[in-house]
């Protein structure tokens, strides 16, 4: 297999794929962001654990099955970030200040008057800026590790919806873990993730008509599976329409880019395993329906 499965390798799979970007491209435009208050401490962490734990094992018809449930470690760096940047604005200020306060008897009003200035302002906006920065890296951080079929689950202190989307993302992967029971390429487990937080974030949805819910996972969706339609192109040797290419997504490379419109930064290696992975999981749940993908777990007959 290349980058993409055998069956993804086509420009009909790349029609389809397109069509349900655009589709979820149009849900996620209608949706209006909300942050909420965040899950400051382990109690509300676990809470939020067994509400998506139990939907999903419900869902999947898990009841009875003898799958030791994750740790959740709820990392505290996002409540420490204040003050941290409190400190850093006060460092910066006080540089910038002293450096005007040594130069400005000296510099005569010029080129070299301004470039002193310029960087003053540098100084003084850089903690904001690198505040804003590791606080939105840190919000898309979490991960899973299994360690001898120990699960654990590492999550920062998240706004409550978006708290509920990532979590079942990382369930998901404890899940593949002992459901598969053997060694799978990266994009698989991926794209099963995915698929499983989706549908979970569309019944909390439908539960509790907070929209807040899908926001997340649509940024997240609608981003991987335009990289995948631009990746899937580019092998075929296919074009993509221009509304296409313009839909706007977190994975921008420009790093000014990124400062302005608040996205965080991206690995491209990890990208790939994800995009790849969302998009075959999609087709096929496009193909076959959400409840045989599911129930059915790990559908690897991708060849």
């Amino acid at each position: 297999m290349g980058i993409f499965p055998e069956k993804l390798n086509n420009r009909d799979a790349l029609e389809l794929l397109i069509e349900i970007l655009k589709e979820k491209d149009a849900q996620r435009r209608q949706l209006k962001s909300r942050r909420g208050k965040r899950v400051k401490n382990p109690r509300d962490a676990k809470e939020i654990f067994s509400t998506i734990k139990k939907m999903g094992d419900e869902f999947l018809g898990l009841r009875g099955q003898d799958i030791e449930p994750p740790s959740i470690v709820l990392k505290e760096h996002l409540g420490l970030l204040p003050k941290k940047a409190v400190k850093l604005h006060v460092l910066y200020w006080a540089i910038g200040s002293g450096i005007l306060l040594l130069n400005s008897p000296i510099l005569e009003p010029g080129a070299a008057s301004w470039v002193v200035k310029g960087s003053v302002v540098f100084l003084f906006a850089a903690p904001t800026l690198i505040s804003r920065r590791v606080k939105l890296n840190l919000e898309h951080e979490c991960g899973y590790v299994n360690v001898l079929g120990k699960g654990t689950i590492y999550i920062h202190q998240l706004p409550v919806p978006q708290f509920h989307s990532y979590i079942a993302h990382e369930y998901a992967h404890h899940l593949f873990f002992f459901l598969a029971r053997y060694n799978t390429p990266r994009w698989q487990k991926e794209g099963w993730a995915r698929l499983f937080q989706w549908e979970l974030m569309k019944r909390l949805f439908d539960e509790t008509g907070d929209v807040a819910y899908l926001v997340h996972v649509l940024e997240q969706v609608v981003g991987e599976l335009k990289f995948a339609c631009q990746l899937l192109a580019a092998i075929l040797l296919a074009k993509i329409p221009w509304k296409i290419r313009g839909i706007p997504t977190m994975y921008n490379r420009n790093p000014l880019w990124r400062i302005l419109t608040g996205w965080p930064s991206f690995n491209v290696i990890r990208l790939i395993d994800h995009s790849v992975g969302t998009a075959a999981y999609f087709w096929a749940e496009r193909k076959m329906g959400i409840e045989e993908m599911l129930k059915t777990r790990l559908f690897l007959e991708f060849r």
